[in-house]
């Protein structure tokens, strides 16, 4: 698709995010298996619920723009997933993978928020009203999200520095 107008950006944009919540989907159950905290395992097959609600919204958007979805690679998270499939290469201990899970998780929660906010504005600025509204719905979730692992994130890392740091 040739962009030439801000309508085209949008419509590319929302190709990236339905491509990033479909990956994220797909690397969710991953997460969850990998992480040894409770709390941390629920919020992500929470969110695993969320995000099919998301892609949901988001072919909704399509539809309300008249256009079919379709994704466009979201190279941004697919790094962050290459990065996890590096991390766990290097046969890190579970604690430590769980560290490194909750920052990678917190990245990709500030990817989406930056994007969906991005996507709201120039879905206002287009006048393309019932867009804004589901778009915000996955802000929503993804700055719940972003608070959960930041709890979680205080809660797991100082007991696990704590349990791993040598006396």
């Amino acid at each position: 698709m040739s962009i030439k107008t801000p309508e085209d950006l949008f419509v590319h944009e929302l190709e990236d995010m339905y491509d990033a919540e479909q990956q994220i989907l797909k690397a969710l159950p991953k997460l969850a298996q990998e992480a040894r905290d409770d709390k941390l395992r629920e919020a992500i097959e929470h969110h695993e619920v969320e995000t099919h609600t998301q892609i949901q919204n988001l072919e909704k958007v399509f539809q309300s723009l008249g256009h079919q979805a379709e994704s466009t690679t979201c190279y941004g998270i697919k790094g962050l997933i290459q990065e996890h499939e590096h991390f766990v290469a290097e046969q890190p201990a579970p604690e430590v993978l769980q560290l490194f899970n909750i920052g990678a998780a917190s990245k990709t929660e500030q990817y989406e928020i930056c994007s969906y906010t991005d996507l709201i504005t120039e879905a206002q600025l287009l006048g393309h009203d019932d867009a804004v509204s589901l778009l915000r719905e996955n802000l929503k979730h993804e700055q719940e999200m972003a608070k959960k692992l930041e709890e979680v994130n205080s809660r797991v890392s100082s007991d696990t520095i704590k349990q791993l740091q040598p006396a």
